[in-house]
């Protein structure tokens, strides 16, 4: 799987162009294409460029968030939900291909009677979930009072 997906915005570790991938790598085209469209200044260019580069001439343009760590910036909460709007990118663009037809989504297709009882399937799946994880954590904060009544501190 490539590093990057289509529409991730990085910046072109040489020039310090940013941009956004328009293309992965393929068999047959093994770069990425790559429009590029603001200068190392933050500013917008006035005509789009579109390059090929190699996966080790990119770089993210923002930073993974240390979402564990306490303490966050507007700005590093944004990123951290752009972190997860990328990765449902990614299930959307991988496993998701199983939901397509070629030219359409299954969904588009579908009668708006199927279409709410896959949603209630999925809100269903969702309190399972729900459940499983409210397990989870009543058993770490079970943990977290057994460590405080043993004198621990957290």
């Amino acid at each position: 799987m490539p590093k990057y997906l289509r529409g991730e915005r990085i910046r072109i570790i040489a020039s310090g162009y940013t941009g956004s991938i328009q293309l992965e790598p393929s068999p047959g085209r093994p770069f990425y294409i790559v429009t590029v469209d603001t200068d190392p200044n933050g500013d917008r260019l006035k005509s789009v460029l579109v390059y090929d580069y190699d996966e080790t001439e990119l770089e993210p343009l923002n930073s993974p968030v240390d979402v564990l760590r306490y303490g966050m910036t507007p700005e590093q909460l944004g990123d951290g939900f752009t972190a997860f709007i990328k990765r449902a990118y990614r299930r959307i663009v991988t496993v998701g291909r199983a939901y397509s037809n070629g030219e359409s989504q299954k969904f588009e297709d579908m009668a708006p009677r199927e279409i709410l009882v896959a949603a209630m399937e999925e809100v269903e799946d969702l309190g399972v979930y729900a459940g499983m994880l409210h397990i989870r954590l009543q058993r770490i904060l079970s943990a977290l009072d057994a460590a405080e009544k043993n004198g621990g501190i957290l």
